[in-house]
């Protein structure tokens, strides 16, 4: 351990330096400080001028609320990491807090929800979390090179005999996996398969390197079952209730006999996984298009109908508000594009 702790201090580019938000997530925090100022000085202005509405409150109201809420924003325009011989600083709020090296090489953090992430369970819930992925990509790659340097994951707990997962889904079906087979019971209602009759089991993991996974897919002869991880704010939640997604990961590839373990992230290693990735990428954003493409046609019906049921100031407001459809509409064309785009690139890198 001294060895690498000695490494890293070595590396003179990493002593000391201090890293900001993406450029676009810094921009739009600039952007929401500068309009809760012109949103305050439009309100100032009205009341000057004696247009303040009867039941609307004074500007030296409504100037505290915005200031507070202003200067919360304003924490995402400084520095957010800063990494020195000490370890990995994490700013929250105005305040830092340390990941020490000790730490990574003592198998105290484990992999975070989000690619580059990791978790310190030993740390209050509200400082568990080290995201570098916000950073400038080049950036993130860079500290997460170092870290994974000298980094040693937890140990990994160890395979149990049977496993018994319980679905949150309606009427709590349950899988009962052991060395034979996968036993799945809905209502009453029981279908088993051994291992060696099971078609295949899937597993889609965030990158090559982890225990764990995001949705693992049993292929039954006459149906599916999934176990998915979704994220939400940041936390990792799980849609079964049982053991962890690294003992499930463990079981089922010391007992599956076709076992499809693939990578969300990163280049596909295979044909068959540039596919799956295909179907898995493509289908959603496809999907997701389509909806705001019809919502950019309704906004634009309601943007020729709202001014003939609403006075002009109101109308042109409301109008602009509907206008963020067509926004999400281009940014949902343009990550199916880049997509599209990303999935070419790895199919002629395997077909050369």
């Amino acid at each position: 351990m001294m060895e690498a702790l000695a490494t890293i201090a070595a590396v003179p580019s990493q002593t000391s330096r201090q890293y900001p938000l993406q450029r676009q997530l810094r921009r739009a925090a600039l952007w929401a400080v500068l309009g809760i100022g012109v949103l305050l000085g439009a309100i100032w202005a009205r009341d000057i001028a004696g247009l303040k509405p009867p039941k609307a409150p004074p500007v030296s109201h409504v100037v505290p609320f915005f200031a507070l809420f202003a200067a919360f924003i304003s924490q995402y325009l400084l520095p957010r990491i800063r990494v020195d011989d000490a370890g990995i600083h994490r700013r929250i709020l105005l305040w830092w807090d340390l990941w020490p090296w000790e730490d990574f090489t003592e198998g105290r953090v484990s992999h975070g929800t989000y690619i580059h992430g990791y978790r310190h369970r030993d740390k209050p819930f509200w400082a568990q979390r080290l995201e570098l992925s916000a950073l400038e990509p080049e950036v993130a790659k860079e500290i997460d090179g170092l870290i994974k340097r000298i980094w040693t994951p937890p140990a990994l707990p160890e395979c149990p005999e049977a496993l018994t997962v319980t679905l949150k889904e309606l009427g709590r079906p349950s899988l009962a996996l052991t060395a034979d087979g996968i036993t799945f019971t809905r209502r009453e209602r029981t279908v088993s398969c051994r291992w060696a009759d099971l078609p295949w089991v899937r597993i889609w993991r965030l990158e090559a390197d982890r225990a764990d996974f995001r949705r693992l897919i049993f292929h039954l002869p006459d149906r599916q079952i999934r176990l998915g991880r979704p994220t939400h704010n940041g936390q990792q939640l799980q849609t079964w209730v049982g053991p962890s997604a690294e003992v499930v990961s463990r079981f089922v590839l010391a007992h599956a006999r076709r076992v499809e373990d693939f990578a969300i992230n990163g280049d596909a290693q295979t044909l068959d996984e540039l596919e799956a990735k295909r179907e898995l990428q493509l289908g959603g954003l496809k999907q997701k298009v389509l909806v705001m493409k019809r919502c950019c046609w309704f906004v634009a019906a309601l943007c020729l109908a709202i001014p003939l049921a609403c006075p002009w100031p109101q109308a042109v407001m409301m109008s602009l508000s509907l206008l963020i459809f067509i926004a999400l509409y281009r940014n949902a064309a343009n990550q199916l594009s880049m997509t599209r785009a990303d999935l070419d690139r790895q199919r002629a890198l395997l077909t050369v």
